[in-house]
């Protein structure tokens, strides 16, 4: 299986200076276990809404898995929404704070596990 693993913008105003550290042991441990998984660090390069579309459009993913702090739901949730948009038939998962603690309302769109 293919898996995109996305790290979300923390903040605008934050410079991106701390590698996305449990997505990287995450990819590391799908690889060993046979998976493809490959990280968009969106949080590092920044890149406008029309450009993370664009690549978000061009995956070849089979799934795909966004992080995030629960500052992030917004944005995790335009992620979700997007993803699920351009590939419907593809699984979308959010897990940290903004997957499982915000009430739940992320998983509504994204489907339970």
């Amino acid at each position: 299986m293919k898996l995109l693993l996305i790290n979300p913008p923390i903040g605008v105003f934050y410079e991106a200076v701390v590698p996305p550290i449990g997505l990287a042991h995450l990819a590391s441990v799908l690889r060993q276990a046979g998976h493809q998984a490959e990280i968009l660090d969106i949080n590092l390069w920044r890149w406008p809404e029309d450009e993370v579309r664009r690549r978000l459009a061009a995956s070849d993913a089979d799934a795909f898995g966004i992080t995030g702090l629960i500052s992030q739901y917004t944005y995790n949730r335009w992620l979700a929404d997007l993803i699920k948009g351009l590939h419907p038939d593809r699984g979308v998962r959010a897990r940290g704070e903004a997957g499982t603690e915000g009430g739940g309302c992320c998983l509504s769109v994204c489907g339970p596990c």
